[in-house]
């Protein structure tokens, strides 16, 4: 009699799904982005994971018929063809195990890797966070679509003022940027929340910018608003890698909460997109305070976009 070997136990669907529960776990709970608590940006792993899951299934099926199936055991040639069908199984599973089992090494990749960009983009302990929706990724991939990414014709140098001239070629570039940040959409957003370790300033408190005024009111409400540290025109003309990055990520580096801070009407209007030293009658020891953080955030978004790039790698696009 001749032995049959029976194609080992399936089981390839539960080891695929554990792929997919750890795509769809909680991450760290200081890296939790608002909005959702997977690893957003690890969206093709999830597309392989998945996929793999359709081929394991499809293969347990196989292997349950052929384990099923009866074979005359006197019969040398049908245990043969049994046999080999059962390591051509066997093959196959092994393959599906090694892909799953380097899916899970990639999957742990980027979700450490979203934590390590959440912690990089946020601003202060208790201060506003941002994630954006599927619906508003979407849209602004919609828009970035028509647009020939690999050779966005940069600035060489700012403007006489310091700063940087988004206008011209750049500006089918620049406008889908600016207009992901609106400022009145941007602070009903934010809404009273703290940026940058400061609390929303309240009408009559001091000005920091300028000494000896105080922070006006307007339909009841002090006049302030949520302003980029770093310019966005900035970001867009002079960024390493800020054009490289994902739909999704490139949202993240235009709101990144600690790219915001708090300043008054006046303030604002005075700095626009310039360097803080082109303001007139600034208070020095805020201009010198400005030019610090300035520094800070422009690090922090620089270290954010590696970490982006090193995980849309990963993620594989």
């Amino acid at each position: 009699m001749t032995t049959r070997r029976r194609a080992a136990a399936a089981g390839l669907a539960a080891l695929l799904t554990s792929v997919l529960v750890a795509l769809s776990s909680p991450a760290p709970a200081q890296a939790a982005p608002v909005g959702g608590t997977s690893a957003p940006a690890c969206v093709n792993v999830n597309a392989q994971a998945d996929d793999l899951l359709a081929q394991a299934s499809a293969l347990d099926a196989q292997i349950a018929a052929h384990n099923a199936q009866p074979v005359d055991t006197t019969n040398a040639a049908a245990v043969a063809a049994y046999n080999a069908r059962a390591d051509e199984l066997n093959a196959q599973r092994d393959g599906l195990i090694a892909q799953a089992n380097a899916l899970d090494i990639q999957v742990a990749q980027c979700i450490s890797l979203d934590t390590q960009i959440q912690d990089t983009i946020a601003g202060q302990p208790g201060d506003w966070s941002y994630e954006p929706s599927p619906e508003v990724i979407n849209a602004f991939a919609g828009r970035l679509a028509p647009l020939n990414r690999a050779a966005v014709p940069l600035p060489t140098a700012p403007k006489p003022n310091g700063a940087w001239s988004v206008n011209g070629p750049m500006a089918p570039y620049y406008d889908p940027v600016r207009n992901a940040a609106p400022p009145r959409d941007v602070a009903a957003l934010i809404g009273d929340e703290p940026l940058n370790g400061q609390p929303r300033p309240a009408v009559g408190d001091p000005d920091p910018a300028f000494p000896g005024l105080v922070i006006q009111g307007r339909n009841g409400k002090p006049n302030v608003s949520p302003d980029h540290i770093v310019p966005l025109s900035e970001i867009a003309a002079t960024m390493p890698g800020f054009w490289q990055l994902n739909p999704r990520n490139m949202l993240l580096i235009i709101n990144a909460p600690v790219n915001y801070q708090w300043l008054s009407w006046l303030a604002n209007q005075s700095k626009q997109n310039r360097p803080v030293t082109t303001m007139s009658q600034a208070d020095p020891a805020w201009v010198q305070d400005q030019l610090a953080l300035r520094e800070q955030v422009l690090t922090r978004l620089r270290q954010a976009i590696d970490l982006m790039l090193q995980q849309q790698q990963a993620a594989g696009g």
